[in-house]
């Protein structure tokens, strides 16, 4: 296999890079996948978990195109719920707790029987180019093997690049993750061509012996009954294990002890050059910033069969001693036997202002980037770039036009803000991110997506059928619910009677449902009975049509709301006091650091939402 050319190589086998690879090769490229450790292929290296608010929608359009996060995820999920249930069901969000070993060994077994995809362990030292100026890629060259040749590299290292971390003011390494050797010749070469290379940080709880804890004291959080899978074209595995997590607190005592240390967390030592993600600080921070109180931790397990918690909630870079005392005072922990210890860990990344919105870096044709390495937190934002990344690869590589998403789609949102906005720390997935957040859902995508996903060719001839068999299924239901009417009494104070209505204006109502509507409707012999328990099988297709019905007049009027640069521009910013006007508290922040003169100005700040620059043109026609 010694310099044999391919179509598309992939370096690194985290979400990113297992997506990339699977969406090119399936596309019909020809591709070589490399990662240091084949036997860690899409390791869940932080918390144990898939989905949540604004990730669960990158997952279900990640499964539209055919990508294989949702699959992995239904197949070695332990424990799910529905969050955001007192929100509209719009913004609801599956999560998933996995069992984390079986998840690296099935995707490995995958990403291993996948056709035109060959997996190769090692290391890649430098991405080889040609031309000056305006690079262009010609392969890889891997270390102690020798070069691989390709037109087209998408670059997934994760936390590898010049990875070091830190336990504490004493103890640093160089590792990419802890246990794994740090890479960093591909940034260092990316930084001596004149790109703007920057540091972030993350980090990772302690673990603990599971059966050392005292689970009485804990509060039980059984999984929920959900029979909603995170993939639309397999069926889920109902023979999956579930396991409980639990819920308790870190004392108040707890906290006191953190804040009176400190300073020897390395955090508070100025050890880091980048900056650590906003919504899953380390609880350091936490306590610094929100004083001596008690905090929520959650108990994960990592696997059946594996005797181990994941200490959500409790990230940390304290010293192990420190680890060993403030862990106790969490109840029910008072005896726990630390497995693994906390960390923070801090890489490069390149400043995503860099690349172009198909992930091709704009100096390197034909250089990809996703994943971390693009300043993103997260398996699935991840993922999301992964499959976006591999397929324009591949379509690259095949001489077609490139994909390009809009922002009637998370992962196009996503990557749109990367490309656009400034990207100061890790960048998280928000249902608050979209101007569209009713059209663009969880239960749509595969309506959203079908066009994209069949004219590429991403998925294979039975959820092909299954695409199909939906897209009928929406159409015939809607069809019968605009055109069959029946006879409503109607009182008012001036004006009583009967009036025509039909099944689609009941469905508006909130007590109404499809199922019972459709039921109704047979029952008075305006419905075969055979066809409604067909057209009630898919729930995704149930979901979208009540859903479309319940929230037609809002959604229309969403579609009315206009982000466009012009009229941005027009809106100016002078003398604006933030504090009046109700928006969040990272808006609040970055607004007055970065002081933009015009809307257009704040819209492009990263960490600005959608639900933000509403609020402040709202406010700033009023006061004008």
């Amino acid at each position: 296999m010694l310099g044999s050319k391919f179509d598309v190589v992939v370096i690194g086998a985290g979400h990113a890079g297992v997506e990339a690879a699977l969406a090119a090769a399936r596309i019909g490229a020809r591709v070589l996948l490399i990662t240091q450790n084949l036997d860690v292929v899409a390791k869940a290296s932080c918390n144990p978990s898939v989905g949540g608010p604004g990730k669960t929608q990158l997952v279900y359009e990640i499964s539209a195109l055919g990508g294989a996060i949702g699959r992995f995820t239904d197949k070695t999920s332990i424990h799910k719920r529905i969050l955001n249930t007192r929100k509209g069901k719009a913004v609801w969000a599956l999560r998933a707790q996995i069992d984390r070993f079986f998840y690296a060994k099935y995707a490995k077994e995958f990403v291993e029987k996948e056709q035109n995809l060959v997996v190769l362990q090692g290391v890649v030292d430098k991405i080889i180019l040609e031309g000056e100026g305006k690079y262009r890629v010609k392969g890889v060259w891997v270390r102690h093997v020798g070069e691989f040749f390709a037109p087209c590299v998408v670059y997934c290292p994760g936390t590898f690049p010049n990875g070091k971390v830190f336990i504490g003011k004493d103890f640093e390494i160089k590792v990419g993750r802890m246990g794994e050797k740090a890479t960093g010749k591909i940034t260092d070469q990316l930084k001596e061509l004149g790109m703007d290379i920057g540091r972030l940080k993350t980090g990772t709880p302690p673990r603990v012996k599971i059966t050392s804890v005292n689970l009485k004291l804990c509060e039980l959080q059984p999984s929920e009954a959900i029979d909603w899978p995170f993939d639309y074209w397999e069926e889920l595995n109902e023979s999956r294990i579930e396991l409980p997590c639990y819920i308790t607190r870190l004392s108040e005592e707890g906290a006191k002890f953190i804040k009176e240390n400190l300073l020897e967390s390395a955090l508070f030592l100025g050890k880091f050059e980048g900056v650590g993600p906003r919504y899953c600080p380390s609880i350091e921070d936490k306590v610094h910033k929100f004083g001596v109180k008690e905090y929520l931790v959650f108990l994960e397990p990592e696997g059946v069969g594996i005797d181990e918690f994941y200490v959500q909630g409790m990230s940390t870079s304290l010293p192990m001693w420190a680890q060993e005392i403030y862990i106790r005072k969490i109840r029910g922990l008072e005896n726990c036997v630390i497995t693994r210890y906390g960390y923070a860990i801090e890489y490069d990344y390149l400043k995503p202002y860099q690349i172009e919105k198909t992930l091709e870096v704009k100096k390197i044709e034909g250089l990809f980037t996703a994943g971390q390495i693009n300043g993103t937190s997260g398996y699935e934002e991840a993922a999301a770039q992964g499959i976006l990344a591999g397929i324009n690869a591949a379509l690259k590589s095949l001489g077609e036009d490139l994909l390009v998403l809009g922002r009637d789609s998370y992962i196009g949102v996503l990557v749109d803000d990367l490309a656009d906005k400034v990207i100061d720390e890790p960048y998280r997935m928000f249902t608050s991110r979209l101007e569209r957040r009713m059209s663009v859902r969880w239960d749509n995508a595969w309506l959203r997506m079908a066009k994209i996903s069949r004219k590429l060719g991403l998925l294979d001839r039975r959820a092909e059928k299954k695409l199909l068999d939906m897209e009928n299924t929406y159409k015939e239901i809607v069809k019968f619910l605009r055109c069959s009417t029946i006879k409503c009494e109607v009182k008012g104070k001036r004006k009583s009677g009967f009036k025509k209505k039909s099944l689609w204006e009941l469905l508006k109502r909130q007590d109404v449902t499809l199922e019972n509507l459709l039921n109704f409707a047979c029952n008075e012999g305006m419905l075969q009975c055979s066809l409604k328990n067909e057209w009630l099988k898919n729930r995704f297709v149930t979901a979208a049509v009540e859903i479309d019905c319940k929230y037609e007049n809002f959604i229309k009027a969403e579609k009315r709301i206009s982000f466009d640069e012009r009229t941005l521009k027009r809106v100016d910013l002078s003398n604006v006091d933030y504090d009046k006007i109700p928006i969040s508290f990272e808006a609040r922040q970055k607004l007055k650091k970065y002081n933009p003169k015009t809307l257009l100005e704040a819209y492009k700040i990263g960490g600005i939402r959608t639900s933000d620059i509403e609020n402040i043109l709202k406010f700033v026609l009023r006061e004008r």
